[in-house]
């Protein structure tokens, strides 16, 4: 009985056998392609995600070289990196971001115009992640115009009433209507920068601007003496990047 059954195993093992040889033969061009793209899908995506963080490594170390040239008051330098990183990565999040500081090593090194066009670039990409960088570059677009009260004001128009910056938008812009002897509607432009400011330094600063000039805070509060004249910048208005 057992060699039976060793017979019959072996039978069971030889038909086995077969059906795999004849399942290679009729599928094995199908097998073989798809084992290749698995591999070379793979391959490709561990060549990009190495390509991907050489880039980002680069372009950091760009973002970084200008941003110290910057603050070390070399304009030339800072708007020479600055331009190495906007032509070598033009899509990267740094170059987006490090067009604000570049823009302001334009105006240091007296081209208003090519600052301006670079602000304008950056208004029309919209946001950078979380962060509104095209609403900031229209802050600093209507803060480098305020000499032309009414491209200014277009400027602040075009930042979104949700915007984190819509505070700072509307104080510029009293401050604006103020040097053109329009204290009422400036006094109104603050009022509205109160109600959206959400506390700290700006929530402080317009309370102090209406108390000064008499009139009502819609959440009044104990208000500290008026740190400046001037609004934040675009770039200190910024909320945090994540």
């Amino acid at each position: 009985m057992g060699q039976v059954d060793d017979l019959i195993e072996q039978i069971d093992e030889e038909l086995e056998a077969d059906q795999v040889r004849k399942y290679w033969n009729k599928n094995k061009n199908l097998i073989v392609v798809t084992l290749l793209l698995t591999f070379t899908a793979l391959f490709a995506f561990v060549g990009w995600r190495d390509w991907r963080d050489r880039q980002d490594h680069q372009a950091s170390l760009l973002y970084l070289s200008a941003m110290e040239a910057h603050a070390g008051g070399s304009a030339a330098q800072s708007h020479q990196i600055f331009s190495t990183l906007e032509k070598e990565y033009p899509r990267h999040g740094y170059a987006k971001l490090g067009r604000m500081l570049h823009a302001r090593a334009l105006v240091d090194h007296g081209d208003l115009p090519g600052a301006l066009a670079l602000l304008e670039a950056t208004a029309q990409e919209g946001k950078v992640g979380t962060l509104p960088l095209g609403d900031l570059a229209l802050l600093e677009l209507a803060a480098l115009t305020g000499d032309d009260p009414a491209k200014a004001r277009g400027y602040l128009e075009r930042i979104a009433a949700d915007s984190p910056v819509k505070a700072n938008a509307l104080e510029l812009e009293g401050l604006m209507l103020l040097k053109t002897g329009e204290e009422p509607a400036a006094v109104a432009r603050f009022q509205e920068a109160r109600k959206k400011a959400s506390g700290g330094p700006l929530a402080q600063r317009l309370e102090v601007r209406l108390d000064r000039m008499g009139a009502s805070v819609a959440a009044p509060s104990a208000a500290p003496a008026l740190a400046a004249a001037q609004p934040e910048s675009a770039l200190a208005a910024a909320p945090a990047a994540p």
